[in-house]
Parts: C-alpha cells; sequence; structure tokens
C-alpha cells in the first residue's frame, strides 16, 4: 500500500509549519523563564539582590573601577544619566538631586534605560557611588520586566523615589 504523495507533501509542509511555529514560541518561553539581566560592567560583584516580583529586581554591586567608568559603561549602553556636578569631566550645575548628606559614599550618578528581548522589553536605572576609596564603585542596580513588551512613557523610578 503506498502513500498519496499529495499526503506526503501535506504532511512535510505541516512538519515544517510545526517546526517554525516552535522555534518563535520556544524564543518566548525560554525569555519567560530566563529573563535577561540588565547591563552590568565586567568584574562587578554582587553584595545583595532583592527580588520584589518577577522581573522585578534590585541588586547592590561593588566594582573594583572608577566610578567615571561606570557611568561611562552606562552611557555606551544607550543609559540617559545625570551626573553630578563637577563629576566625569560635566560641568557644574546647581542640580542637588545627587546630596548624599549622612552617607559615607558620594553619589555620582543616575542612569536609566531600555532593553529589548524576545517580545518583552525591560527598564533599568542604575544610581553610582563612590566606594571606600577612589578606585572603588557601589552601585543599585533595578530592573523591571514589562511582559507586555512595552515600557510605558515617563515611567515612574524602579527604586519608588520618584
Amino acid at each position: 500500500m503506498r502513500i498519496p504523495i499529495s499526503l506526503l507533501l501535506i504532511g512535510i509542509i505541516t512538519l515544517l509549519l510545526a517546526l517554525f511555529i516552535g522555534t518563535q514560541v520556544l524564543g518566548v518561553l525560554y525569555s519567560i523563564l530566563f529573563p535577561p539581566g540588565p547591563p552590568l560592567p565586567g568584574e562587578s560583584v554582587v553584595t545583595l539582590h532583592t527580588p520584589s516580583d518577577y522581573g522585578v529586581d534590585e541588586w547592590v554591586y561593588a566594582s573594583a573601577s572608577p566610578a567615571c567608568d561606570v557611568v561611562r559603561f552606562y552611557q555606551e549602553q544607550g543609559g540617559s544619566c545625570r551626573v553630578a556636578p563637577l563629576w566625569c569631566g560635566d560641568q557644574p550645575t546647581d542640580d542637588d538631586s545627587f546630596s548624599a548628606a549622612g552617607s559615607p559614599r558620594q553619589n555620582v550618578a543616575q542612569c536609566t534605560g531600555e532593553s529589548r528581548f524576545s517580545i518583552f522589553s525591560q527598564s533599568w536605572e542604575v544610581i553610582i557611588a563612590t566606594g571606600d576609596n577612589p578606585q572603588q564603585t557601589t552601585f543599585r542596580l533595578a530592573r523591571e520586566i514589562f511582559w507586555s513588551g512595552q515600557v510605558p512613557p515617563n515611567p515612574e523610578s524602579i527604586f519608588g523615589e520618584g
């Protein structure tokens, strides 16, 4: 008994279509199960991780790199950074939102950015501060994944500080 050629062609087309759809679905499923992290400069060591919801996380990192090198890294990743007056070659400003009163470390910059992966997007925000010596940096990095695929316009600070 022979299988009709039309039935064989339909089977092959169905198999190819299933493979194509399967690869698209697997990419989305993989992104849901293992979402990528926000950009991170090399040789950074995590000191604290606080997940508040699935896809909403905050980390604290220590780095041996100077704070301005970390700022430049996030600018190269497409981040928009507000740099404190007299730091990293920027011109002095009247912006005093980086006051570090009561803290042994001085805030240097705050950067925000977005990235897309699969059909989703994420927003990240980092606050970069000096460490205990000039060649050490501490930074708080937060990210929120938007499972709808779009970052809302003018999102609030991920840190909840407005």
